[in-house]
């Protein structure tokens, strides 16, 4: 395998060491306030979600313990620069090994949200293998090529690096590869959300909300994504892109967060409504405590033409035996994918 530090040599281009300090305090002061997010976040999650499954309360700890991980090394790095090596900018020209791991654990970060969302998607699906199958590939594409880049900057820890032809290509497939896997996920979501859809006002809004935060959820990361995408091959002596990378895995991670606490503010059940569909256990986003929350007995839900999909599952469906309660169009259609 040929290392990209090889042909850094070769590279008539030169990356400022100033515009990397530069870069680097803002990415840094950006990256922190997103972190405290991150924890606030959290913290929510944690209180609300009590009875959510086990692995994943771990997954989430994981993802925080990275989150703590990338910024104490970017800091690390940024104090490495500012303060240690003061008035030393012949320094400057070494990447720090802080910032190669900070680096690679945010590609770690992006990999294990995109997987948990393929996973979820692939439930939502009723086990659409292509379409997890390519966003899996993507994801593993990106963790490759990121990999990579990283081992060449622990062989050859020079700023020149990131102007070489053959890192740039590997970054930009980084990045693209992330990319192209965001739109995948968010487009899946949609899609079988919207194959959901009954005909009935309550449920449809709610599938409507449901959308559109999947649609949020990508935005952002695919965004970011493409600025990095563009800039890395637009401007390859150029750190522009460096602010993007230090706070891409935030995004992903305040992303997933958002995702899982929303669930409470879309439960019809405690906002006071009688609403008959509980979002908690949706397939794409978590399993939800082992009640029934919508309604306090289950006599009355009978009543109302309402059954409980599952005993761990606070998900409610029409009864479509009720003519009331479903059109003709959409007899057979359940109210949510089980």
């Amino acid at each position: 395998m040929a290392s990209t530090s090889e042909s850094s040599s070769s590279s008539t281009s030169v990356v400022s060491t100033e515009d990397f300090l530069h870069y680097l305090i803002i990415g840094f002061a950006f990256s922190a306030v997103l972190y405290g997010i991150t924890i606030m976040q959290a913290y929510v999650y944690y209180r609300r979600y009590p009875k959510d499954d086990l692995w994943l309360k771990i997954f989430i700890a994981l993802l925080l313990i990275i989150d703590t991980l990338t910024t104490a090394f970017a800091g690390q790095g940024l104090h490495t620069y500012a303060v240690d090596d003061y008035l030393q900018p012949d320094k400057l020209d070494t990447i720090v090994w802080s910032l190669i791991v900070e680096d690679y654990l945010c590609i770690v970060a992006a990999v294990l949200v995109q997987f948990y969302f393929a996973q979820r998607l692939w439930i939502l699906s009723h086990g659409n293998w292509l379409l997890t199958g390519m966003i899996a590939i993507l994801a593993l594409i990106s963790l490759a090529t990121g990999t990579w880049i990283c081992t060449d900057m622990f062989m050859g820890p020079s700023i020149s690096l990131y102007a070489t032809v053959a890192a740039r290509v590997l970054a930009a497939i980084c990045s693209g590869s992330r990319a192209l896997a965001d739109v995948l996920i968010s487009g899946g979501l949609c899609y079988y959300l919207h194959t959901s859809r009954t005909g009935l006002k309550q449920s449809d809004t709610l599938i409507d909300k449901l959308m559109m935060y999947a649609i949020q959820r990508g935005l952002v990361t695919t965004i970011c994504q493409g600025f990095d995408f563009i800039t890395i091959l637009a401007f390859p002596t150029s750190l522009i892109y460096l602010p993007v990378i230090l706070i891409l895995s935030k995004l992903y991670i305040i992303a997933l967060l958002a995702t899982l606490n929303v669930r409470k503010s879309l439960n019809p059940a405690t906002a006071g409504t009688t609403n008959v569909i509980e979002l908690e256990s949706m397939p794409a986003f978590a399993r939800a405590p082992e009640t029934v929350a919508t309604v306090h007995d289950s006599e009355m839900m009978r009543s109302r033409g309402l059954i409980p999909m599952h005993s761990r599952s606070s998900v409610i469906a029409f009864d479509v035996k009720d003519p009331d309660l479903m059109d003709e169009t959409n007899k057979d259609k359940p109210i949510l994918p089980t």
